[in-house]
């Protein structure tokens, strides 16, 4: 009896340090983390309204280097092409300007990035309005007899919606991916003018959003026909976000082309580092 007791003991002791050790290893390595996109480039993303021209709702994010000099956020299409860093209001408007020789665009997307908690009725409304056009091969650039201005139809070209936490990029188990640094063709890209890409508080919420349509740039030699059209040839986007609070937002860009020398894919992106810098943020100022 007295050897069945030492062995009952034995176990209890055993099991009570094993109990022990699990928790300080817990403690050192956590069972799970926030989740993360799985690479800086050669991603599918879906888009949280569908994707004009994609794949199950999804673009294919090549990035393959360059990219950073040609897409820009600005505030007047008109006069300043290469636009800079805003810090908008509740509201606003901005246009997506593009001075690449490309020449054009065929599907803009923008990255509303939430960092902190909103409020419970937080909204965040975006009517986009430009050109959409009959995708074309070879890189060649749309005819200008071929392009239709679009405001905010909400369906194939244009888009008149709201969004909000529900919207937040999920993985595959729809829990929210949270991150600090956003796509780009450099890896470990931040998110908003000047942020601390070494803290580790800063990780957002990613809304991706296809505006379903496109812009013609005003840099190309081959679009002699930009200074004819509607803010010549960027994509407007106007916002209005509710419910905030606190938390902060910021927007980027990104280019879908069908047929570029960079090949099908999106392979664009504001800079937020090398000049021009352009983007928008609400919250940060």
């Amino acid at each position: 009896m007295e050897r069945e007791n030492d062995r009952i003991r034995r176990a209890a002791a055993l099991t009570m340090i094993a109990l022990l050790l699990s928790i300080g290893l817990v403690g050192l390595f956590p069972v799970s983390a926030q989740p993360e996109l799985s690479d800086w480039r050669h991603i599918w993303i879906p888009m949280t309204n569908g994707a004009r021209h994609g794949v199950n709702d999804e673009y294919y994010f090549k990035l393959d280097g360059g990219g950073l000099n040609a897409m820009h956020i600005t505030d007047d299409p008109i006069n300043d092409y290469d636009g800079a860093v805003y810090h908008g209001g509740d509201s606003g408007t901005f246009w997506v300007s593009d001075t690449g020789g490309r020449g054009f665009n065929d599907d803009i997307i923008i990255l509303a990035s939430v960092l902190g908690t909103p409020g419970p009725t937080f909204n965040l409304k975006v009517n986009s309005s430009g050109y959409t056009w009959p995708l074309t091969y070879n890189a060649a650039v749309p005819a200008e007899n071929t392009l239709v201005y679009n405001v905010g139809q909400n369906g194939t070209s244009g888009i008149n919606g709201s969004f909000n936490t529900g919207n937040y990029l999920a993985d595959e188990d729809d829990v929210d991916i949270a991150q600090i640094w956003r796509p780009s063709t450099v890896q470990n890209y931040p998110i908003y003018y000047g942020q601390n890409m070494n803290d580790p508080s800063q990780e957002f919420n990613l809304i991706f959003i296809d505006l379903k349509g496109g812009n013609i740039g005003t840099n190309s030699s081959s679009v002699s026909y930009s200074a004819n059209l509607i803010d010549r040839g960027s994509a407007r986007v106007d916002y209005t976000v509710e419910g905030l609070g606190d938390a902060k937002l910021a927007f980027n860009t990104y280019g879908w082309c069908n047929w570029s020398n960079q090949q099908k894919g999106v392979s664009w992106t504001n800079s937020l580092t090398a000049s021009p810098q352009s983007g928008w943020d609400i919250n940060f100022a």
